[in-house]
């Protein structure tokens, strides 16, 4: 202190008001000193920090120089000996917050001098300390509550570089209201608060990574798809996978200081229940936020790491290499595990652990599609088909304004995933379709002639002016075509008779027709395909004469 009153106090003002520029000795100075009003010192200060900053709480220009002359006023007013002891307090709160304000104000500078900010917060952390020890730990909780809530403020409206507002919180954190030290009995809550301002600034830092684009996979997706085919030659500032590898590292810092909050607030028990209660609110809203963001910045990296092996297997080798392959099937698997919860990734989760799994439901349609596309390249079509059908389940678990697959609502169909595992199925459906008619009419050929006998059999039963007589057909199949299981003979005699068959006896007919019958009559239910068609065309008939004879 002497030594800064010497440094400060080379042009002093005698007690006439004189100015004098004569270096002083040490019994002269601490003469004036005394001399001087406690009030004036005060007040000065008073009056230096208030012109430190502007109406929007910002530092103005000469605000280090202002905050170094309050420093030097509340300094030259602790030596005062009419200071009682509720105002020496006070005066100990008063420079910690000087001093936390002068480091920020280094902090908000240009070129900032970090070891002069520390030097400063090192006093703040002092003068907080002593104040505490005075009053109490109940007193001076509210204060440094309050005060921590105060320097966030400042620190947001003056500190524009996002580094230096972390390296300042996290000096605050550290330092702050007495230092870290493990027998510290200090108010926990004010670093609760500085911690959940850390966590926020990663949060910040990750959404300018990503350009506020925290939720869209679209650009993710076309770049995935094509780092599947070609490499990314050099770190990429544009690349999307690389900008989330940076969102990883914000997040698991994130999760340190939210370990560290909850840590501080556990140990606060009941220094203010109403705070304590607002600030675990918080932490359980911001924990939520930074595993989700924690566990798509993983799986992102997954994802491209099973994209960069696909490429190398099956691009930048002449011969496949099925063991690779399978690798490449394994790692798109490993990026789907890690999307439906991220404790499957592996990696600890501190500060994280209390937060229910919550499944990237997006990230894991982007897997399955991704790996289907790979299973249709192998050929494994059966095993592409379920992986774009999963997807296509998960699209609508992740819109619940889509009324089904076929009337996706905008939001799906603006979904790349969506949109291909969809065109890949209805090409499957359509591939199948066109195959099973073709087949179809390669069998038919087979038995064309029994198809035109049954339609001219059928034509003889026609009667425009009354019922159909359905005794000519019935004794063709009987005859041609007999079914399976045998039929009764108190049904042939009716066939054989002159009587109006009885609307029964017919549905017992086509009840011995029908085309399911025929599977129990075969190992597997394997059913020739033309005995199978043969039976569906008697079928028709059969329906077409109870349609006119027998339903109305």
């Amino acid at each position: 202190l002497y030594s800064l009153c010497l440094d400060s106090l080379s042009i002093l003002v005698d007690l006439g008001g004189a100015m004098s520029h004569q270096r002083v000795s040490h019994a002269d100075m601490c003469r004036v000193i005394a001399s001087a009003p406690t009030r004036e010192y005060l007040d000065a200060a008073k009056a230096a920090i208030q012109a430190s900053r502007s109406n929007d709480e910002q530092f103005t220009e000469h605000a280090p120089s202002l905050l170094n002359e309050a420093i030097k006023n509340y300094n030259l007013a602790s030596r005062k000996a009419d200071l009682d002891d509720a105002n020496r307090n006070a005066l100990d709160l008063q420079l910690g917050k000087v001093h936390t304000q002068r480091a920020i104000a280094e902090y908000s500078q240009s070129s900032c001098n970090l070891e002069l900010a520390s030097h400063h917060l090192k006093f703040a952390a002092d003068h907080f300390q002593a104040y505490r020890k005075s009053v109490g730990a109940g007193v001076a909780a509210p204060k440094f509550n309050n005060i921590a809530s105060r320097m966030i403020e400042m620190c947001d409206a003056n500190v524009d570089a996002p580094r230096h507002r972390r390296s300042l919180a996290a000096t605050l954190a550290a330092n702050l209201i007495g230092g870290e030290v493990s027998s510290y009995e200090g108010s926990r809550l004010p670093r609760v608060q500085l911690q959940m301002y850390l966590v926020e600034q990663c949060w910040r830092q990750s959404v300018r990574i990503l350009q506020g684009e925290t939720s869209n996979i679209t650009a993710v997706f076309s770049e995935l798809e094509r780092l599947c085919i070609s490499p990314i030659l050099e770190p990429d500032e544009d690349s999307l996978i690389f900008a989330w590898g940076r969102v990883q590292q914000e997040m698991t810092n994130a999760a340190t200081f939210l370990s560290k909050a909850k840590l501080h607030l556990l140990r606060a028990g009941a220094e203010s229940p109403e705070l304590s209660g607002q600030l675990k609110i918080a932490l359980d809203s911001k924990s939520e936020q930074v595993k989700f963001m924690l566990q798509r910045a993983c799986c992102m990296r997954k994802l491209g790491l099973a994209a960069h092996k696909q490429r190398q297997v099956f691009t930048e080798s002449d011969d496949l290499d099925m063991q690779g392959a399978y690798d490449v099937v394994d790692a798109w698997r490993e990026a789907y595990a890690v999307a439906e919860s991220l404790e499957q990734s592996g990696m600890a989760v501190d500060g994280l652990e209390d937060v229910q799994p919550n499944p990237d439901v997006e990230l894991m349609a982007v897997a399955s599609s991704l790996l289907g596309n790979l299973w249709a390249t192998m050929r494994f079509e059966d095993k592409a088909k379920q992986l774009h059908i999963n997807v296509l389940r998960l699209g609508m678990s992740l819109d619940p304004n889509s009324n089904s697959i076929d009337e996706p609502s905008t939001v799906l169909t603006s979904k790349p995933w969506w949109i291909k595992s969809k065109k890949f199925l209805e090409t499957k459906q359509r591939e199948v379709r066109e195959a099973e008619e073709r087949e179809r009419a390669a069998a038919l050929s087979e038995i064309a002639e029994d198809i035109q006998a049954l339609q001219a059999a059928r034509n003889l039963c026609s009667k425009p002016t009354a019922d159909d007589d359905p005794r000519p057909f019935l004794k063709h199949i009987f005859a041609k075509h007999p079914p399976k299981t045998a039929v009764p003979t108190n049904i042939t005699d009716e066939v054989d008779g002159v009587e109006v068959i009885k609307k029964t006896t017919f549905m017992k007919v086509m009840s011995h027709y029908h085309p399911d019958k025929l599977d129990s009559h075969y190992h597997a239910g394997a059913v020739p395909r033309t005995e199978k068609l043969l039976f569906e065309e008697i079928q028709k008939s059969l329906n077409s004469i109870y349609e006119k004879n027998y339903k109305s």
